[in-house]
């Protein structure tokens, strides 16, 4: 479908030029649509951003607090990625079973993935986001999973991680446990953000990670290829599937819609006669 013009110059991308991808990844791109689900999404936000005073608030808070404490408290930023239809055509019959959503945030995302699946258990680093993912009713795993994998006996059939690797300290020892954490034919579905911009925040600030990134690219087409070649097939893995959509987010006083350009990877371990993947590490 064409890119989505809404006012003020946003613009909500799906497309991508399938020619600049390296071969192996133009057939696997999947374009997905501005949706009921995002449309919907959109058209609430614009309708009813966060006004001048909870903004002020949130912006108070985040002297005290860290930013996802201060998001949770607040109950503010709400957020859309994909819908579970487009999670449903994106993970084809990988579904079912157990699923582990990392860093999800206040569960919004995570709900959108959870009926597909019999269970579901997420990890989060804030507090008060964690709260509210126990109130959605999800069991909260409390690790650092760039820290340690997970013990042993969790293992999952579907592991989501959404804008999380380039908001991280250690992105490359948490893409490790990641993929330690899937069962043997697990799929992991990632979302990163081009060009890649890594950054943690610490209080109201942000500092570089301790680990680094691929460089960013002048195009989404070649920070895709980077991450594929730079991040993922070290890490042992294959990309099954490509997308592209917007990680959209409510606005407030200053911005009326947060908007990402974002690559949506399923990936699932390489096998070890892979020819294919060898020759492109």
């Amino acid at each position: 479908m064409d890119d989505v013009r809404i006012g003020d110059g946003i613009e909500l991308r799906y497309r991508c030029d399938r020619s600049a991808l390296p071969e192996h990844l133009r057939a696997r791109f999947l374009e997905l649509d501005f949706d009921d689900e995002a449309q919907r999404f959109v058209v609430e936000s614009l309708a009813a951003p966060h006004g001048s005073l909870r903004t002020g608030l949130y912006r108070l808070l985040q002297r005290l607090l860290s930013d996802y404490d201060a998001y949770g408290l607040l109950g503010m930023y709400p957020m859309h990625l994909l819908s579970t239809a487009q999670l449903q055509r994106l993970l084809d019959d990988h579904m079912g079973g157990a699923l582990l959503d990392v860093g999800a945030g206040d569960g919004g995302i995570t709900a959108r993935a959870a009926p597909l699946f019999e269970r579901v258990a997420a990890t989060e680093a804030s507090r008060m986001l964690a709260r509210r993912l126990r109130a959605r009713g999800y069991r909260v795993i409390h690790h650092d999973l760039s820290s340690a994998p997970l013990p042993d006996g969790e293992r999952f059939d579907t592991v989501m991680c959404l804008n999380v690797l380039d908001r991280c300290h250690r992105p490359r020892s948490l893409l490790s446990s990641l993929v330690t954490a899937l069962q043997p034919e697990g799929r992991l579905l990632l979302s990163v953000p081009l060009p890649l911009r890594p950054h943690v925040h610490v209080g109201a600030s942000t500092v570089d990670p301790d680990e680094p990134l691929p460089d960013p690219e002048p195009s989404w087409e070649a920070g895709a290829a980077s991450l594929e070649r730079g991040l993922l097939t070290p890490a042992g893995l294959v990309v099954e599937h490509l997308g592209r959509a917007p990680y959209l987010c409510r606005g407030d006083s200053g911005t009326a819609l947060h908007v990402l350009d974002a690559a949506i990877l399923v990936c699932k371990r390489q096998a070890e006669s892979d020819p294919c993947a060898r020759a492109r590490s």
